[in-house]
C-alpha cells in the first residue's frame, strides 16, 4: 500500500518542477523579511527587522502593515489556527496573538539578550522555540509560561520541526541536530556528515525529514535521524528556507536569491529561476503547492495560482478542506464530484476511507502526519498534508 501511494503522489505533483513562473509580491516595506507562515491559500503573515508584521488576506496581492508596537527584529512566524500565533525576535521577545495579528501580547521568555531564531507549535498548548545561544524554551499553555530544556549543547541553534506534542528535530550550528521523543523531558543528538551550520530543518513525519545549511548542504533521514544522508544541492549557497507539503515535494532557498525545487522527496533538486538575487530567508507552501517566500528589502516571491498564473491542476477542481491542524474532523468540498477520500499514515498506510461525505473524523487517530488522498470520478487524484492533534 505504500508503494502504491507513494506513485499516487508523484502523479499529482509532477507539475511542481516543471512550472517555474516566480512572480514578485508587493510588500510595501524595504525592511528584510525572514520569516513567512499562511494558514490557508489566501491568509498569511511575513515578519522581518524593525518589527515588521505585514498580513494579507487575498494571498499577497496586497500585503498591509499591521499596528503592533512591536519594535525588534523579528526572525520567526508560526499560526496554529487563523487567529492564534507567534512572532520572536530579538533580545528573546515572544509575541502572541488570539484575533489574527490584531493586537499582539508580550509572552515572558526568560530570555533577554540572545534571538529566538524559531518557533513552532503542535496544538494550541504545547510549542517550542529556540535561540541564538543555545536555548530551548517549552511550554504547554500556550505560551502564558515558557520553560527551559536542557539540551545538553551551547551551540546557537536555528530552528525546529515539530511532528507532535512529544516528538521534534533541532539544527544548529557545527551540524548540531537533537531529537526528542518524551516532549524535551530528554534531548539526544544525531550526527551527519556535515559539520557546518545546519540552518533549517523540515520533518513531514515521525521518520522521514531533511536539514538544509552553510555551503548547499542537504541531508535527509528516513529513519527519524537515525541515519542522515546527502543530497545533492547543484549549489555553493547557503541554504536558509525550507518547506516540504508532502514526502515528495520540497523548496529549499538562499541567501543569493536561489530557489531549489524537488519532486522526488530530494533525489534531484532543480534550480528555479526567481527572477532575485536578494537573500530569500524563509518559505512556505499550503498543501496544494502554491508558495510564498521573502527575504532581503521587502522581497516577497510566489509561486502558485494567487496571481492568476499558476497551471496547477488541482486548482481545477477548487478543493477546499479545514481545518488543518485537526483536532476531531476535516471537512472539504469541491466543484468536481469526488468518488471518495482515504486518509494515509506517514508510513503510507491506509487508515481511513469515506464516501458520500463531505467530511472525515480523525478523532480516534492518533496525533501526527497525514496525507489526504482525494479520488475523483475522471480517475484524477489530488493529496493533501493534514496534521492531527
Amino acid at each position: 500500500m505504500k508503494k502504491i501511494f507513494t506513485i499516487s503522489i508523484l502523479l499529482v505533483t509532477s507539475f511542481f518542477v516543471k512550472s517555474q513562473t516566480w512572480v514578485s509580491q508587493t510588500s510595501g516595506t524595504v525592511e528584510d523579511l525572514y520569516g513567512v507562515y499562511f494558514t490557508s491559500s489566501t491568509d498569511g503573515w511575513a515578519v522581518g527587522t524593525a518589527g515588521t508584521v505585514l498580513k494579507t488576506t487575498n494571498g499577497g496581492t496586497s500585503w498591509l502593515l499591521q499596528t503592533t508596537g512591536i519594535t525588534e527584529y523579528l526572525k520567526d512566524v508560526f499560526f496554529i489556527s487563523p487567529n492564534q500565533g507567534w512572532v520572536v525576535g530579538r533580545f528573546g521577545k515572544i509575541y502572541n496573538t488570539t484575533n489574527g495579528g490584531t493586537t499582539w501580547t508580550l509572552q515572558p521568555s526568560g530570555l533577554t539578550s540572545p534571538f529566538i531564531e524559531a518557533i513552532e507549535f503542535a496544538s494550541t498548548s504545547v510549542g517550542w522555540a529556540v535561540s541564538s545561544a543555545g536555548d530551548i524554551l517549552h511550554t504547554s499553555n500556550g505560551g502564558t509560561t515558557w520553560g527551559a530544556q536542557s539540551s545538553g549543547s551551547t551551540t546557537a541553534l536555528f530552528d525546529i520541526s515539530v511532528v507532535s506534542s512529544t516528538q521534534s528535530w533541532i539544527v544548529g550550528a557545527l551540524g548540531t541536530i537533537l531529537t526528542t521523543t518524551n516532549g524535551g523531558t530528554n534531548w539526544t543528538s544525531q550526527t551527519s556528515s556535515i559539520s557546518g551550520n545546519l540552518l533549517k530543518v523540515f520533518f513531514v513525519s515521525a521518520t522521514k525529514g531533511w536539514a538544509v545549511g552553510a555551503g548547499g548542504a542537504i541531508i535527509t533521514t528516513t529513519n527519524g535521524g537515525v541515519n542522515w544522508t546527502t543530497q545533492t544541492s547543484g549549489t555553493t549557497d547557503d541554504l536558509v528556507g525550507l518547506y516540504f507539503y508532502s514526502a515528495t515535494n520540497g523548496i529549499a532557498t538562499s541567501s543569493n536569491g536561489k530557489i531549489l525545487m524537488t519532486n522526488d522527496g530530494g533525489l534531484t533538486w532543480v534550480l528555479q529561476t526567481s527572477g532575485t538575487t536578494n537573500g530569500l530567508y524563509d518559505v512556505y507552501s499550503t498543501s496544494s503547492g502554491i508558495v510564498w517566500t521573502v527575504g532581503d528589502v521587502g522581497t516577497i516571491r510566489t509561486y502558485g495560482n494567487t496571481t492568476g498564473i499558476n497551471n496547477n491542476s488541482q486548482n481545477e477542481f477548487n478543493f477546499e478542506f479545514y481545518p488543518n491542524p485537526v483536532n476531531d474532523k476535516i471537512n472539504f468540498n469541491s466543484k468536481t464530484k469526488i468518488v471518495n477520500v482515504e486518509l494515509y499514515n506517514s508510513n503510507g498506510e491506509l487508515v481511513l476511507t469515506e464516501k458520500n461525505s463531505n467530511c472525515i473524523s480523525l478523532n480516534q487517530l492518533e496525533s501526527g502526519v497525514y496525507f489526504l488522498k482525494v479520488n475523483y470520478e475522471n480517475n484524477q487524484i489530488i493529496s493533501k498534508k493534514i496534521i492531527k492533534q
